[in-house]
């Protein structure tokens, strides 16, 4: 039984015969900038940042990756999973992004979406939730959900 951190989306899983998570960990409420509800890049992405930290770092522990080391500091993020490379997922303040190297698919910029309520990869679509989760999963060998999509 792998570490299932979020709930499955219907059709979650159904690319590559994975079964959906089912026991989510909560994800956090994103913050406007009050009246009227309007978006806060900053505020949405450290808050994405920060829900992410919290997985990864549950992650570690409960997968007890050998020489993994979560940090985050100043809009970087950064997921040492030892012998299996280094996430790095930043804030890009100028273009309103969040970028991810990953030691397994190389760099992504993700614009967040409003209407979709995640982090989008305008050149094919996928969230960078499924990017980390796909991932993980393989890297681990146990299914890996990552949720960083908004309660309603």
């Amino acid at each position: 039984e792998g570490l299932l951190l979020r709930e499955g989306r219907a059709g979650a899983g159904a690319r590559d015969g994975r079964a959906p998570c089912a026991a989510p960990l909560p994800a956090r409420a994103y913050a406007s900038d009050g009246a009227g509800g309007a978006f806060s890049f900053h505020r949405v992405a450290d808050e994405t940042l920060e829900c992410l930290q919290d997985q990864f770092e549950a992650l570690v522990e409960d997968e007890d990756v050998e020489g993994a080391d979560v940090t985050c500091d100043s809009g970087v993020l950064e997921i040492d999973l030892g012998q299996s490379g280094t996430y790095v997922i930043n804030k890009q303040a100028p273009n309103e992004q969040l970028w991810l190297s990953s030691p397994i698919s190389g760099p992504f910029r993700y614009d967040y979406s409003r209407e979709v309520g995640a982090w989008v990869y305008s050149r094919d679509n996928h969230r960078l939730e499924d990017k980390l989760s796909d991932e993980l999963s393989d890297i681990l060998g146990t299914p890996v959900c990552i949720n960083t999509e908004p309660l309603a």
